[in-house]
């Protein structure tokens, strides 16, 4: 697919990615004024110094190679937390449960997070329950810290040791008007994300192209989802050039309804009688396409055929009839038949659903057969088997985006 099929597939889903963000959005105002505490920790600042004299035959100022070391011990101080010692050390001279201080995340992550900035510095944070345990953590940490750099001076003879430290306190409330914002980003993240999956997964027709290729036939309409009365004036026309008098307009695993109900006024319109007849049992709601037309009446599908006439709705007198289908789901084969002695109808119009009703194309032979794919959300299973069904008939296929 190219770039604006992507873009179509969010369009199509715009809805459930809103709604996503939405749930996001509330799951995280419901955490914020619920769940989630106020956290405490602390932030500690430390510079690693090293002296030595010693003047070098390329520099003209003292303490290079005091400022290297320096900044390559930094490097070990920083490792020393990965030492599970270490941070049992720090804990239990606080005097803290490790286990009953930490969080869920902090657990897995480590509960301290150490990062080496700019040379000699290291920047350590830590979290806890409290605003005063972690006061003593951060001393604790300090003193350990120092215990290490002296032990580690006496064993190898080094002159290392904290120029700088300092510390500071914190207590971090949830707040609204940061979890909002972070929610609607990761909501619209995980609405895009569910888009293309849902696509995937459901294994619908995405683009025009690929309903072509599947179905082996080019496109004869491509309508837009919210199209015009006077969108369909094109494949009215078409439809008037095709031989025979009978259409089948079929639904590919989609609500069809619309372009049936306005093509069916489209070809009444130039004072020719038609007949539309709704013959997909399960979705009986043809008639509320038609504002004259509200509340369907007994369907063929109820009757034994006999008072045919009497069920057929009129629309707009001496241009267009609806048959509604009634409430029963058995499909009578033969009524087709029996409705071309009815009345002088210019032509037949059958709104089915596919390939659900296929019969209905098998007792309506020879006519014309409209097929319906409405990207996103006809299925290429169905298409291929319409494919392996149709391999002999002629189809035109309209492409509802």
């Amino acid at each position: 697919m190219d770039l604006r099929n992507y873009l179509a597939v969010l369009v199509r889903r715009k809805w459930q990615i809103l709604v996503i963000t939405l749930l996001t959005v509330l799951v995280s105002t419901l955490s914020t004024l619920f769940l989630l505490e106020t956290k405490y920790g602390a932030t500690l600042y430390f510079t690693i110094a090293s002296r030595d004299d010693k003047i070098t035959d390329y520099y003209d100022f003292g303490n290079y190679y005091g400022n290297m070391a320096s900044i390559e011990f930094a490097r070990t101080v920083s490792g020393w937390h990965e030492n599970p010692q270490f941070k049992d050390d720090v804990y239990n001279k606080a005097g803290i449960s490790i286990n009953e201080d930490l969080d869920l995340l902090r657990k897995l992550i480590g509960p301290f997070s150490v990062k080496r900035i700019e040379r000699a510095n290291i920047k350590v944070g830590l979290n806890s329950k409290t605003l005063a345990s972690a006061e003593r953590l951060a001393q604790s940490y300090v003193d350990i810290l120092e215990e290490r750099l002296e032990h580690y001076n006496q064993v190898s003879d080094t002159q290392y040791n904290l120029a700088e430290s300092s510390r500071i306190l914190y207590a971090k409330e949830p707040k609204l008007g940061t979890n909002i914002p972070i929610a609607i980003f990761i909501g619209l993240i995980l609405g895009i994300i569910f888009a293309y999956l849902y696509e995937y997964f459901a294994r619908v027709v995405s683009s025009k192209d690929q309903a072509e290729e599947i179905l082996g036939r080019k496109a004869c309409e491509v309508l837009n989802k919210k199209f015009s009365f006077s969108d369909l004036a094109f494949l009215s026309s078409y439809v008037k050039k095709l031989p025979h008098s009978n259409t089948v307009i079929a639904g590919l695993s989609v609500e069809s309804k619309e372009i049936s109900s306005k093509l069916a006024l489209q070809l009444a319109g130039s004072e020719e009688n038609y007949l539309l007849v709704d013959a997909d049992l399960d979705k009986k709601h043809l008639h509320q396409s038609f504002k004259e037309s509200r509340k369907a009446k007994k369907g063929y599908t109820e009757t034994d055929s006999k008072d045919l006439d009497k069920l057929v709705q009129e629309i707009e007198k001496g241009k267009l009839s609806v048959l509604p289908a009634g409430r029963d789901d058995k499909f009578p084969r033969d009524f087709f038949g029996k409705l071309t002695g009815l009345r002088k109808f210019k032509g037949l119009l059958v709104h089915t659903l596919f390939p659900k009703y296929v019969e209905v194309l098998n007792s309506l032979k020879p006519a014309n057969l409209i097929l319906i794919v409405k990207l996103g959300q006809s299925k290429t299973s169905d298409l291929q088997k319409m494919r392996e069904f149709l391999e002999e008939e002629k189809v035109h296929l309209v492409i509802l985006k």
